[in-house]
């Protein structure tokens, strides 16, 4: 875990040279300066929309960040399914929902949303996208523009029928952080039941039921600098952690429709990306999560007729940057 230092004030000062015979005070040239060292704020924000399916229907959707700024994470949550009525011919509840996508677009400012109804009642459902200012608050007469690489993707093709899960491995450098991790099903149908950093945080790692042999999945993220881009000779880091580290924080599900869990970074962090995962996806459902600025309210519904664990993490962003380095 990075931890957040105390601010300094600003240190150095111009200094003067005698040239004799004359008494005259020269200022250092810009490259004599000290470096300003005083952090930078950062700041995130989150949008959100209601939408409403009918039963069987399919629908796209997103959700836009400001022009420059970074769309970090994008979450959907189910909030309800119109009672089922058998004697009406109407059945399926909540956990017929699918989000058969949920990424960032080419454009880093998008996030992309795809869902299938599967109940025959009317679904509810809100959709959120957590976004990340694209440059540092400008202080100190100055600001800092952040580093995003271009949008990374691969293909799983013809999963088969069942639980499957797949990491990527190394997706970023050892001084980036890797951001906006997401999906798109094709060919079939899947439900997401994990979205989880590997151990080393390079990489990510996703779990999906498949109910079709010939699905598709597509995956994706973007690797975010920790070194900010350089401005008056200098840089500052991002701050970043998992609390609870890549082992996460578990805890077993009651035997209920709809269960919350929360995870909430330390005071000084924003809450960027979340991550989830069931120890039993034939059994718990991943309802969907409500992305608050330091915190993450996960949503679950347990069945009771397996396993019953679940494991959140959340990466936290500093909401100040490192003091600056040349």
């Amino acid at each position: 875990m990075t931890t957040r230092r105390t601010r300094l004030g600003m240190i150095g000062t111009a200094i003067a040279a005698l040239i004799a015979p004359l008494t005259v005070a020269v200022l250092a040239t810009p490259a004599e300066a000290a470096v300003d060292r005083r952090a930078h704020h950062l700041e995130t924000y989150r949008l959100e929309k209601t939408i409403e399916l009918e039963g069987g229907e399919e629908a796209w959707t997103y959700l836009g960040c400001r022009a420059g700024d970074i769309a970090v994470d994008g979450m959907w949550r189910v909030d309800n399914v119109d009672d089922p009525n058998p004697q009406l011919g109407m059945f399926g509840d909540e956990r017929d929902v699918l989000a058969l996508a949920s990424y960032g677009d080419t454009d880093a400012r998008y996030w992309l949303f795809r869902f299938l109804n599967g109940a025959d009642g009317r679904a509810q459902l809100k959709i959120f996208v957590v976004c990340l200012e694209g440059q540092t608050v400008t202080q100190w007469g100055h600001s800092h523009n952040l580093v995003l690489d271009p949008r990374q993707s691969g293909t799983l093709s013809d999963v088969g029928v069942g639980a499957m899960d797949y990491g990527w491995v190394d997706r970023c450098g050892t001084d980036q952080i890797l951001v906006a991790p997401g999906f798109s099903i094709n060919d079939g149908t899947a439900r997401s039941y994990g979205s989880w950093p590997e151990p080393n945080y390079r990489g990510w790692h996703w779990g999906f039921v498949s109910h079709h042999a010939t699905t598709d999945i597509n995956l994706y993220a973007r690797c975010l600098d920790v070194k900010t881009g350089s401005t008056l000779g200098h840089r500052h880091n991002i701050l970043s952690y998992f609390p609870h580290g890549s082992a996460g924080s578990f805890l077993n599900l009651p035997v209920t429709d709809r269960t919350e869990r929360q995870l909430t970074c330390d005071t000084h962090y924003w809450g960027a990306v979340g991550a989830w995962w069931v120890s039993d996806p034939h059994h718990v459902w991943h309802l969907g999560s409500d992305p608050r600025p330091v915190t993450r309210a996960h949503s679950f519904w347990n069945d009771g007729g397996g396993g019953h664990g679940s494991y959140l993490t959340l990466r936290c962003l500093g909401k100040r940057t490192s003091h600056g380095f040349s």
